[in-house]
């Protein structure tokens, strides 16, 4: 065997030796569900689907049913606005035509209290 050879060896072990360790130190230390977990974590599947117009239909879909709920419950807090505008306005006239008839019949109440008496 080459020196480079024995030398490659000797850090392949080394490395094996620290890496090991590393390892039974936290499997001593870890219960079962924490090893399950480690390990099942080694080994993983990905799958994906390339975008299209067609599978990104749906989430454009309730991006746009989101977006529209938001405008609808703005809509919603205006016309309770205006509704209560309306109200006040109602109120207000309301108010002035019975301070209105009730000045006309203070009116006539002294008119006919003025004729009355001469």
């Amino acid at each position: 065997m080459s020196r480079t050879t024995t030398l490659l060896l000797i850090l392949f072990l080394l490395f094996l030796t620290v890496a090991g360790s590393v390892v039974l130190e936290d499997v001593y230390k870890a219960d079962t569900l924490t090893l399950a977990k480690y390990y099942l974590a080694q080994i993983g599947v990905t799958v994906s689907i390339p975008s299209n117009p067609f599978n990104t239909l749906a989430q454009r879909l309730s991006e746009k049913e989101s977006t529209l709920s938001v405008k609808e419950q703005e809509l919603q807090k205006k016309e309770i606005a205006l509704r209560e505008e309306e109200k006040k306005d109602k109120t207000v006239l309301y108010f002035s035509l019975g301070g209105g008839v009730l000045l006309v019949l203070v009116l006539v109440n002294f008119y006919l209290d003025y004729r009355r008496r001469h």
